[in-house]
C-alpha cells in the first residue's frame, strides 16, 4: 500500500507500507515495512528514488533515470 504526493508538478514525496513477503522480520519493531522516495520532472527527463527494507540484506536505495523525447 502507498501514496503519492504532489508537493509541484515537477517534485512528488511518495511513502509506503509492505507487510509480510521480503520484508518481514527485516528490521524489528512496526517500521520494518515502511519504504520513502521521492520524483522530479524536467525538461522530458526524470529522476526517481527510494529506500526500503530489504530483508537480511538491510536497506536498498533505488536510483531510476527516464528520459521521453
Amino acid at each position: 500500500m502507498g501514496t503519492e504526493y504532489a508537493i509541484l508538478s515537477s517534485f512528488v514525496l511518495r511513502g509506503g507500507y509492505a507487510s509480510g513477503g521480503a520484508t518481514s522480520g527485516a528490521v524489528a519493531g512496526r517500521l520494518s515495512g515502511m519504504a520513502a522516495g521521492f520524483g522530479l520532472k524536467m525538461h522530458g527527463y526524470s529522476l526517481d528514488y527510494s529506500m526500503s527494507p530489504f530483508g537480511k540484506l538491510g536497506s536498498v536505495q533505488r536510483f531510476s533515470l527516464g528520459a521521453r523525447f
